[in-house]
Parts: structure tokens; sequence; C-alpha cells
């Protein structure tokens, strides 16, 4: 049996260093993990986590249920 799958794609937003400039602006929506760069450009990711995200909560909602598929065979 063949199973298609996409690559998913996830962004997890770095903390500013020193600048108190906003470079990137979230949109928030139920479908779509969207980003604004200051520039205007706007990104879609399969995930978009903020700088305060832990490592944990990223491997757990974009990496464990992939690891649990791909265990599964």
């Amino acid at each position: 049996m063949t199973t298609t799958t996409t690559v998913r794609v996830a962004l997890r937003v770095k903390k500013p260093l020193e600048s108190n400039e906003q470079v990137i602006s979230f949109v928030k929506d139920e479908e779509k993990a969207q980003i604004y760069l200051a520039d205007n450009k706007l990104f879609t990711f399969d995930f978009v986590y903020p700088p305060y995200s832990t490592q944990q909560h990223v491997y757990e909602s974009s990496i464990l249920p992939l690891l649990d598929t791909f265990i599964e065979g």
C-alpha cells in the first residue's frame, strides 16, 4: 500500500537580539500559519511558532505525529 504525503514546513521565530524593532508579524488564522515580514512579504507554513515556544511544544506538535506514523509503517 502506498501512502502519499507532502513535505511539511515549520518556522520557529527567533527572539530579537538587541533591536526592539519588530520585523515579523503573525497572522492568526485557524487554517493557515502565516507571517508578514517588515517589507510586507507574506509567507505561509504548516506550523509557525512564536519566540516563547518551548522545544517540547515544537517537538510534540510537529515532530512527534510524524514519528508515530513512521514507526507504524
